[in-house]
């Protein structure tokens, strides 16, 4: 394992992050965070990082609606988007709305961060997995789960953006 590079940590300082005995290490299969020394076990519970409030992608699940990082513009398209969305059964992807929102603000931490997130080619997620590979799992019932998700991000994708750029 390698320390991760110092551009990750630079992201993270600038934007006040703070980490308490704790170190991002870089290795074969990309980042994870360590603990820098043995840490003895304690009865009260132990602050290892901080992160602050504008750094999360929350939203609220109730009217009024309420976005961090920053709050969306009313007439930005991603809020209607977003109000178009079921709160309870779209949780993930109403944070992938906010996601696009925030690596299209300049200097955003996410927008930072998203130089660190692997290539498609490099993601693991069965989300993205194609359907003969899927086929393969032994889990028959986790394979049409994944199908079901990827065809509704794709019916998403198509009801809400297809139209402003070419495929």
């Amino acid at each position: 394992m390698e320390p991760a590079d110092p551009d990750f940590y630079r992201i993270g300082y600038a934007r006040m992050m703070r980490a308490y005995g704790i170190e991002f290490l870089e290795g074969p299969d990309g980042m994870a965070v360590y603990a820098s020394r043995d840490v003895e076990p304690l009865r009260r519970a132990r602050v290892i990082m901080e992160i602050p409030l504008e750094l999360m992608l929350t939203i609220t699940q109730k009217p009024p609606w309420m976005f961090f990082p920053d709050i969306i513009p009313l007439g930005h398209p991603i809020f209607d988007v977003i109000e178009s969305t079921d709160p309870e059964t779209d949780w993930d992807l109403r944070l992938a709305c906010l996601l696009l929102y925030a690596f299209d603000i300049e200097d955003n931490f996410w927008q930072l961060y998203g130089d660190f997130l692997p290539s498609v080619d490099e993601c693991t997620s069965l989300l993205l997995a194609p359907k003969e590979d899927l086929m393969e799992l032994e889990d028959q019932d986790l394979a049409t789960k994944m199908l079901k998700n990827q065809q509704r991000t794709i019916d998403f994708w198509q009801k809400h953006w297809v139209h402003f750029c070419t495929v």
